[in-house]
C-alpha cells in the first residue's frame, strides 16, 4: 500500500510545480497592485481570490490520491483540515471587522447633518464642526480598542496565525510526504501573511507590525516571491500617513474629515456633499468585501467537505 501511495505522490510532482509556479505568480500580481490600490479593496479582492484558487488547488492535487494514506502521512491531512479552520476564524473577525466600519460610515453620514442645519445664529461653524470631529474620533478610538482586543482574543491568543518561511518546522519523518509538504507548506504560509494583511486593513495594525513580519531563510520561489512582498508592504506603510486601520476607503473617509477641520464659515455644502460621496464609497466597496468573504468562507465548508470524503474513502 505505501508503495501505492508513494507511486501516486510521485505522479503529482509536476501538479505541486504548477501550484507553486501560480501561487508565486499571484503573489508578484498582489505585489505589483501595492502602489496603485495600497490596501484597497480592489486589492483585498484579489488577494482573497489568490487564497481561495490556492487552497482550492492544494485539495484538487490531494483528492488525485487514490491510495490509503499510512502512519505518519496523515499529519499533512490534519494540516490541510487546521488551515480551514484557522481561515473560517478569520473570516468571521474579518466580518465584524467590516461591519463596524460599516456601521462608522453611517455614523459619519448620520451625524454630519448638524453641518447642512446651518447657519447658526454667529455665521459662526467652529463649534458644530469641532464638536461633530470629536464624536468622529472618539468612536474611531472606541472602534479600533474593541478591534484590537478581537485579534488579540480571536487570532493571536489562540496562535491562528504565525509563518515562518523556513521548512524548519516540518518533522524528518515526514520526509517521505515532502512532495505533499511542497504544496502545504507555501499553502500554510501564505494563508497567514494575507490573513494578517486583510486584518491589519480592516480592523487594526499596531504599531508592533514589524515584530510580526517573517524573517526569510528558505530560498524556495514562493518563499522569496512573498519576502517580497513583505518588502512592498513595508515600503508603502512607511511612506503613507501612519492609518492603524490600512484600508484606502477608510483612509479617504478620515481625510476629507480633516478636511473640515479648516472651516469655520457657512456655506459648508459641498464639503458636506463630498464627505456623504466618501461614506457611500466606503459602504458600497465593503459590501463587496463582504460578499467575498462570504465566498471564500462557502470555500471553506466544501473544502471540508470534500476532504472529509476523501479521507472516508481511503
Amino acid at each position: 500500500m505505501a508503495s501505492n501511495y508513494l507511486d501516486s505522490i510521485d505522479g503529482m510532482i509536476d501538479g505541486i510545480e504548477k501550484f507553486q509556479s501560480n501561487l508565486c505568480l499571484g503573489l508578484h500580481q498582489l505585489e505589483n497592485s501595492l502602489a496603485k490600490d495600497f490596501i484597497s479593496v480592489d486589492w483585498m479582492l484579489q488577494a482573497i481570490d489568490l487564497i481561495r484558487t490556492s487552497n482550492a488547488a492544494v485539495l484538487d492535487l490531494v483528492q488525485r490520491l487514490t491510495s490509503p494514506v499510512p502512519g505518519r502521512g496523515r499529519v499533512w491531512a490534519n494540516a490541510i483540515m487546521d488551515e480551514t479552520v484557522k481561515l473560517s476564524d478569520v473570516c468571521k473577525v474579518l466580518k465584524i471587522g467590516v461591519f463596524r466600519l460599516q456601521e462608522y460610515a453611517t455614523y459619519v453620514r448620520r451625524n454630519s447633518m448638524i453641518l447642512v442645519i446651518g447657519p447658526f445664529t454667529d455665521g459662526n461653524a467652529v463649534h458644530p464642526i469641532r464638536e461633530f470631529l470629536a464624536s468622529c474620533r472618539v468612536t474611531v478610538e472606541r472602534m479600533l480598542q474593541e478591534n484590537k482586543e478581537l485579534i488579540g482574543t480571536q487570532i493571536e491568543a489562540e496562535g491562528k496565525i504565525s509563518f515562518d518561511l523556513r521548512y524548519s518546522e516540518v518533522d524528518s519523518t515526514d520526509a517521505m510526504w515532502s512532495p505533499l509538504w511542497g504544496m502545504i507548506y507555501p499553502l500554510r504560509n501564505t494563508n497567514s501573511f494575507i490573513s494578517m494583511i486583510l486584518l491589519w486593513g480592516v480592523l487594526d495594525m499596531d504599531g508592533s507590525y514589524s515584530s510580526k513580519l517573517a524573517t526569510v531563510h528558505s530560498k524556495t520561489p514562493w518563499a522569496i516571491s512573498i519576502s517580497l512582498l513583505q518588502a512592498s508592504l513595508i515600503q508603502q506603510i512607511d511612506l503613507k500617513p501612519r492609518h492603524r486601520i490600512l484600508l484606502q476607503e477608510f483612509v479617504k473617509l478620515e481625510a476629507c474629515l480633516q478636511t473640515f477641520s479648516v472651516r469655520t464659515n457657512w456655506p459648508i455644502g459641498f464639503d458636506v456633499q463630498t464627505l456623504w460621496d466618501s461614506t457611500d464609497i466606503l459602504k458600497g466597496r465593503l459590501d463587496d468585501l463582504e460578499w467575498r468573504i462570504d465566498d471564500l468562507v462557502d470555500d471553506i465548508h466544501e473544502g471540508r467537505r470534500r476532504l472529509i470524503s476523501w479521507l472516508s474513502r481511503l
